[in-house]
């Protein structure tokens, strides 16, 4: 293992103590940024960045969650699924969970088995949900079993297409978990994380594969989610639907998490056909009957038909967001007035980018495994570094905890060093 005296330096000293973790998918904020990261480089340099350690690592898209000085991953390994701690100092093994998996007969098996869902850390605790509908809350120091659930044996499973599998990430909400089960009577559930007992259940409703969106409106927080038709707004402290507003494509699969871009309104886009909108966010006070029927509409800001999303996340900086538009099979990054829906740009080059805002720059890895940062602005992106640094396909979006930054494809997991200092001349 390479540079375990720069990493253990990074992670010691250039870890801001609010943001030094990440616990859950988009980390402390839920949003892929970090609000008080600093002195983070601009370039890789000449040649390539420097990796801190590289090691190999199963399957899946899972997303990485980092506490404590350790590295949780979830990946497939020859029909098992395994969640596993590492040392984030050199990628060793501190303790592996494994468990058989059985995919949906209608997966498929091109875009890979999973897993898909990223984990979520409370306390002493991991929770993570497989590929088939299995969920487990370990201990994070032992890797210790908790306490095991089968979501389509307790909740049961609306029809709906699987060709992706089980994808939805467990949400941590006030010492409550989160769970999108798709069940015949409950949509969504909130469970104890001690013993997974239910604490409430949501209105009956099919899921879809996008990740839930926790949205603080100051007033009242809403949890916002798929369905393979619809976008839904829920009460996170007891389950009811506050509203919901159809979001239909050719294929019924929504992918792309809902981005709130302040003032209650929030971006709301889908892929092939389904298009992009912007809608205003009721209350529960907007309607004065049977809030939890979901019967509340939201205000259409404007809607577009060619301005499309899939399976990536997007970042909203004053009137303008930023990120990949277009498909699977083509796209670009761009920004977007999201006030008109207009435009503003477009770069090509980077395929499928997802990374982390920090620093001032967007740090992020696209579909090749091209390594780059970058710099939004209303007029263009300036690309101010770009190398090859994983394997394609590349889907899982990067974490940076302190100076480091850890990226995996479906083969392997690497480190990469992000201190200014590292690149003061070139290497």
């Amino acid at each position: 293992m390479l540079h375990l005296s720069i990493l253990s330096l990074v992670l010691l000293t250039n870890s801001p103590s609010e943001e030094a973790s990440w616990k859950w998918r988009g980390g402390p904020h839920r949003d892929f940024r970090l609000h008080d990261s600093s002195n983070l480089t601009e370039t890789f340099g000449e040649w390539s960045p420097t990796e801190l350690w590289r090691r190999p690592l199963g399957d899946g898209y899972s997303g990485l969650l980092f506490d404590g000085g350790r590295l949780f991953a979830h990946y497939h390994d020859e029909g098992e699924e395994v969640v596993s701690a590492l040392s984030a100092a050199d990628g060793e093994s501190l303790w592996e969970f494994r468990y058989p998996v059985e995919p949906y007969s209608e997966m498929d098996e091109a875009y890979g088995l999973g897993p898909n869902a990223t984990p979520a850390i409370l306390g002493n605790r991991i929770f993570s949900v497989s590929i088939d509908g299995q969920m487990h809350c370990l201990r994070t120091d032992s890797g210790e079993l908790e306490w095991r659930l089968d979501l389509h044996e307790r909740y049961g499973r609306q029809a709906r297409k699987e060709e992706y599998g089980f994808s939805a990430s467990p949400v941590i909400f006030e010492e409550m978990v989160l769970v999108l089960v798709g069940g015949d009577q409950h949509g969504v559930v909130a469970l104890e994380p001690s013993d997974g007992s239910q604490i409430w259940g949501s209105p009956p409703s099919r899921i879809s594969y996008a990740q839930a969106t926790l949205v603080d409106l100051e007033d009242e927080i809403q949890l916002v989610f798929f369905s393979p038709t619809a976008v839904i707004g829920l009460d996170p402290w007891i389950g009811d639907f506050v509203w919901q507003f159809p979001v239909e494509n050719v294929y019924q699969n929504n992918l792309t998490p809902a981005l709130y871009l302040g003032d209650r309104h929030l971006w709301v886009a889908s892929q092939i056909d389904g298009g992009t909108r912007v809608l205003k966010i009721p209350t529960s006070e907007d309607s004065d009957k049977e809030p939890e029927s979901g019967a509340i509409e939201p205000e259409v800001l404007w809607s577009s038909k060619t301005l499309k999303q899939a399976h990536w996340d997007s970042f909203r900086i004053g009137d303008y967001v930023y990120g990949s538009l277009g498909g699977n099979s083509s796209s670009f990054l761009a920004g977007v007035n999201w006030k008109t829906g207009e435009v503003a740009w477009k770069h090509r080059g980077f395929h499928l980018a997802k990374g982390v805002l920090a620093d001032g720059k967007f740090y992020f890895l696209d579909e090749n495994g091209q390594i780059g940062i970058a710099r939004f602005s209303p007029t263009g992106v300036d690309i101010l570094s770009a190398h090859q640094l994983t394997e394609r396909v590349s889907w899982t979006p990067p974490i940076v905890v302190g100076s480091a930054l850890y990226a995996r494809d479906r083969k392997s997991l690497v480190a990469v060093d992000l201190a200014a200092e590292s690149y003061s001349e070139s290497n």
